[in-house]
């Protein structure tokens, strides 16, 4: 344990130009026992000046392993937390145990500034927008006004996510706490479940510019009604399974002042399983299929692809009859999708007559609705194959069944012509 003063920085002065004890940074990083310890931002010693400021620019930098304790807190304007990577939630990640804590100092002309607080996820895979995160604990907290009411916004400058936060004092007043109200970044990779929930009276906003990469699934839940406004540009499911719960959601509404949930694309394929549960709206803008993939519907869950863009990519190998995405459960609600389809490699082994079950409804699932077009066209190299797109209760060449609703969308390919480029 080390039980001593630890200063920033120390000034005195006997004459009237005063004493000023500022900008001066303190770091603490791995797991210090300071219990015993009392840590001053700046201090002044006697001084008979007019002009005197052992708090401006002072800062706290909090880079622990673990939550820490000290004995005192003294004289800091900027208090900079770097959650660790094993945060416990129960417990304050500083504690002080003596003393009262005041986050406002006086400035050398007399006035009063509170302290800002800021906050870094650092190496933390775990907290999400809706999270609370207890900052700091004391016996005895005193809180800036400015502080009281405000907001933080961070970029980390190695990481480029950008948090937001909403701080609170709670009822006993005696411990400084952060509810994560907005998460940003460019490409987020989670090892851990990503789990987002909004608060009964504060929305939630999670946006990713790039891909989302997330091994135990995504949880949105906005059962406590605050809103939700989840704007993921891409998620991959062509390398593994994902798993995505949506509660009490809406689909993207741009006129809302929390929009609901919106993929703008959703990869599907490789033989890999999209499982949706839960009864939360959504909107994709793209749906991307390549070979063969599952798209399971839990729990209320529906595959939401009205007016959508669905694009089936066809390998050189694809053979007739083959199938392209099973859903299962829910509806199929495809009603003003626009289908597209493409063909990688040099060439398609497919034939005229040949037909592609692009959508197979029929495990207890049905089809809802009629795609935008009924003719779609795939090019490779000079070569241009025509499909025509139907709806149908029935495989070709099955016996005709009953059915409530079409059960498979196909695509038959109707003929293979020389584009106009080979022509020119």
């Amino acid at each position: 344990m080390i039980a001593s003063t630890i200063y920033g920085g120390f000034a005195q002065s006997e004459t009237e130009a005063g004493a000023f004890a500022t900008h001066n940074t303190l770091t603490i990083s791995g797991a210090p026992d300071l219990s015993g310890a009392t840590l001053y931002g700046g201090s002044i010693g006697t001084s008979e000046g007019s002009e005197l400021d052992e708090f401006t620019g002072n800062t706290l930098n909090l880079k622990t392993s673990a939550n820490l304790t000290v004995g005192a807190l003294h004289n800091f304007e900027a208090l900079n937390f770097e959650l660790p990577m094993d945060l416990n939630t129960e417990t304050a990640l500083l504690t002080v145990l003596g003393e009262t804590v005041a986050l406002h100092g006086m400035r050398s002309d007399g006035s009063k500034a509170s302290s800002q607080i800021s906050i870094s996820l650092g190496e933390n895979q775990n907290v999400a927008p809706g999270n609370w995160v207890h900052l700091l604990k004391a016996s005895d907290l005193e809180v800036g006004d400015a502080l009281a009411e405000e907001r933080s916004a961070h970029t980390d400058p190695v990481s480029g996510l950008t948090t937001e936060w909403v701080f609170s004092t709670g009822v006993e007043q005696n411990t400084l706490s952060a509810f994560l109200k907005r998460l940003e970044a460019t490409d987020l990779v989670r090892t851990e479940a990503l789990k987002v929930a909004s608060a009964p009276n504060e929305g939630v906003i999670l946006k990713v510019g790039g891909r989302l990469d997330i091994e135990g699934g995504l949880t949105v839940n906005n059962a406590a009604g605050g809103g939700v406004s989840i704007d993921i540009h891409e998620i991959n499911a062509t390398g593994k399974p994902v798993a995505v719960f949506l509660e009490d959601t809406q689909a993207w509404n741009e006129t809302a002042e929390y929009q609901g949930v919106l993929f703008r694309a959703l990869k599907l394929g490789n033989g890999n399983t999209f499982a949706l549960s839960g009864n939360g709206g959504y909107r994709v803008d793209n749906y991307e299929i390549h070979g063969q993939a599952t798209f399971k519907a839990e729990n209320d869950a529906v595959f939401a692809a009205e007016n959508s863009t669905l694009r089936f990519v066809l390998s050189e190998a694809t053979q007739n009859a083959s199938t392209m995405l099973s859903v299962e459960g829910g509806e199929a609600r495809i009603g003003g999708a626009h289908i597209a389809l493409g063909i990688e490699g040099a060439e398609s082994s497919l034939r005229p007559g040949d037909y592609i079950t692009l959508i197979d409804a029929s495990r207890n699932s049905v089809l809802v609705g009629e795609p935008a077009n009924t003719q779609a066209e795939a090019s490779v190299d000079f070569l241009n194959y025509q499909f025509a797109i139907s709806a149908e209760t029935s495989l070709p060449g099955a016996p005709a069944r009953r059915a409530f609703g079409s059960k498979f969308l196909i695509g038959t390919l109707t003929g293979i012509r020389a584009s106009d480029a080979s022509q020119s």
